[in-house]
């Protein structure tokens, strides 16, 4: 109830305290103090460390919009952007992993969702991994959509990560 309480004080858009506050518990020791400007988009919080994170903005709300024009859900001006951890490097990535309490998914993926957050690296904006993992963020926390098995939750994710002619059978 208390926690609930509190994020009505909470702005949907993230304050500048928070956003840091976030960072800096959540990315490993020495990356920490290596935050870039904050950058807000329409639906994403972007925590990086790495440049070209407006293309990436850019590239997430593309997905955004791609994946609610095929499960469509009322946007509510109360949700809070979505958190997304981009890293300069693959070993970033996977010591955030580690840090979170999975080195092994660091290490065998090139990013995940998972409760409230989207984590990678910049490799390419155009890597298919940032619109399925994309697609997992928002049937979590827009849909609310945590069941149907995993078959259900990858099968959604690999058909958004797909393109039309590649569905073509």
């Amino acid at each position: 109830p208390l926690a609930a309480a509190l994020l009505l004080f909470q702005s949907p858009k993230w304050t500048d305290a928070e956003a840091e506050a976030r960072w800096k518990k959540d990315v490993p020791e020495g990356i920490a103090e290596k935050l870039k400007p904050i950058l807000r988009t329409d639906h994403y919080l972007i925590l990086t460390n790495s440049a070209g994170s407006e293309l990436f903005g850019r590239k997430m709300e593309e997905a955004y919009a791609k994946i609610r024009a095929i499960y469509p859900f009322e946007e509510k001006a109360e949700a809070r952007l979505l958190v997304v951890f981009l890293f300069r490097s693959k070993e970033e990535y996977v010591g955030f992993c580690e840090k979170m309490g999975s080195k092994e998914m660091g290490s065998a993926s090139k990013g995940h969702a998972w409760k409230d957050y989207y984590a990678t690296w910049y490799e390419a904006p155009n890597d298919p991994v940032h619109i399925h993992e994309a697609t997992h963020q928002l049937f979590s926390n827009r849909l609310h959509l945590a069941g149907g098995g995993s078959w259900f939750q990858e099968g959604v994710a690999e058909y958004m990560s797909t393109l039309a002619n590649e569905r073509k059978v």
